[in-house]
């Protein structure tokens, strides 16, 4: 019997947003795609990587009971969505401590109709597909921080040093057809 991964053919492509550093733009710019993606008909999530430290479930809390109790999740489920409570400190896990490709696939267990996951952040992380948003004028660089074997665009106004397409702010819609060739997304009638 073949797994819900091989019946798929793999997880869907998944690509990471980046950036120099806070304010330049990572966030605007995903909800310019989020909106840019789902008016072609994609069904797509996004997982952003926070640096600090969540918010701690409530002492008390049946969900907070039970990693206490030893549970390494506990996933609140309702009518409005989910929250999953992770203790990554029982794991001794690095700065990632859930692996992105590993929240991507489980995602995908969640809702196998998703066709795209988006994440912001996880510069750091090997191996993943990434565009980066440049503002030399706020990050001091004209040059990517984003490793060059995963770079995939960048987005900026002018023109930066880089050794990838690069698209300015008036042309996302482009960024997208780019990234639905690079990705292997199956091709939409865009209704633009």
């Amino acid at each position: 019997m073949r797994s819900w991964l091989e019946e798929r053919g793999g997880l869907p492509p998944f690509l990471c947003i980046t950036a120099a550093r806070s304010g330049t733009g990572k966030t605007t710019l995903l909800e310019q795609l989020i909106n840019k993606f789902t008016a072609r008909g994609y069904r797509l999530a996004v997982i952003k990587h926070h640096h600090g430290h969540l918010p701690p479930d409530q002492p008390g809390k049946d969900t907070w009971r039970y990693r206490q109790a030893g549970a390494a999740w506990s996933v609140l489920a309702a009518a409005g969505g989910l929250v999953w409570h992770y203790d990554s400190h029982r794991e001794g896990a690095g700065p990632y401590p859930i692996d992105p490709v590993r929240l991507v696939a489980a995602l995908a267990a969640l809702d196998p109709g998703l066709e795209l996951v988006l994440l912001e952040g996880y510069k750091r992380h090997a191996g993943l597909p990434g565009v980066e948003v440049m503002r030399p004028e706020i990050t001091g660089t004209a040059r990517p921080v984003t490793p060059a074997g995963r770079l995939l665009a960048v987005v900026a106004d002018g023109l930066p040093a880089a050794a990838v397409p690069v698209f300015g702010w008036g042309r996302l819609d482009e960024l997208v057809d780019y990234l639905v060739e690079r990705l292997g997304l199956k091709g939409r009638n865009t209704g633009c």
